[in-house]
């Protein structure tokens, strides 16, 4: 429900920025995005420790992630843009830790079983408010300073198998944690190149940190409640690929 609301507000913004493209410069980017995850994001041994509440995650287990942004930005000054940015991203996990916290706790279903097979996912939506900073404009292109600012929506998601009872059949299970809205700020450096007047290739690169520590949620997988609690912040550093295209002020 949330990543609808999302795209209507990203549908709405475009409209209306689009009406004033005549009196303003107007630009709308879409790029491919490569995430790699750095610091306890990337770590997968040993990043799951019981807690009171469930489990502690002290690490996200996290390959490498892809995504997209799509973006409208307006010029407010000689070199500096500000926009809206919708972005989304998900990255493949190790859920080793996971499953073998998930079998040590007791089953409240009353049956015997064990999760035998556990694959994981991390998923980010982003909206943010992205300033873009033109530090040198050619003939071709330019290059420039970016910070974003806004909030990412993070979950992360569950799939295996389970043998249940004896003398055992399997049956499938899934999960999502769901850690609400959190706070991000990212930074890093961009180009771009003019194709052409109405389009112009862009890359960027920049660093994510999401401020996920203390967050938690609660989830039923395999017969059994569990509560988690993130004592990790999420950091990546991104690579984009794109198209700029300018609809106003050209």
């Amino acid at each position: 429900m949330r990543k609808s609301h999302a795209l209507i507000l990203f549908a709405l913004s475009l409209a209306c920025l689009s009406q004033a493209a005549g009196a303003a410069e107007v630009n709308l980017n879409a790029a491919i995005v490569g995430a790699f995850p750095v610091g306890t994001f990337a770590d997968k041994d040993n990043i799951i420790y019981p807690a009171p509440y469930g489990w502690s995650a002290r690490g996200g287990g996290a390959g490498t992630g892809l995504g997209f942004n799509l973006e409208v930005e307006t010029r407010v000054g000689g070199v500096t843009w500000v926009g809206f940015r919708f972005g989304y991203l998900e990255y493949s996990a190790d859920a080793g830790a996971a499953k073998d916290f998930i079998n040590s706790k007791p089953d409240t279903s009353g049956s015997v079983d064990e999760i035998t097979e556990l694959e994981a996912s991390w998923t980010n939506t982003f909206m943010s408010f992205p300033v873009r900073f033109v530090a040198r404009d050619f003939k071709t292109g330019s290059t420039y300073l970016k910070l974003d600012i806004g909030w990412a929506k993070v979950a992360t998601r569950y799939e295996g198998t389970m043998r249940e009872g004896d003398p055992g059949v399997d049956r499938a299970v899934e999960a999502e944690f769901k850690y609400g809205n959190q706070f991000f700020l990212a930074a890093g450096i961009g180009a771009d190149y003019r194709v052409w007047e109405s389009l112009a290739i862009l890359a960027e690169l920049k660093f994510t940190w999401i401020f996920t520590w203390s967050a938690e949620t609660t989830a039923a997988i395999g017969g059994r409640q569990v509560r988690s609690e993130l004592n990790t912040d999420i950091q990546s550093v991104d690579l984009s690929v794109g198209v700029r295209l300018p609809v106003g002020g050209i």
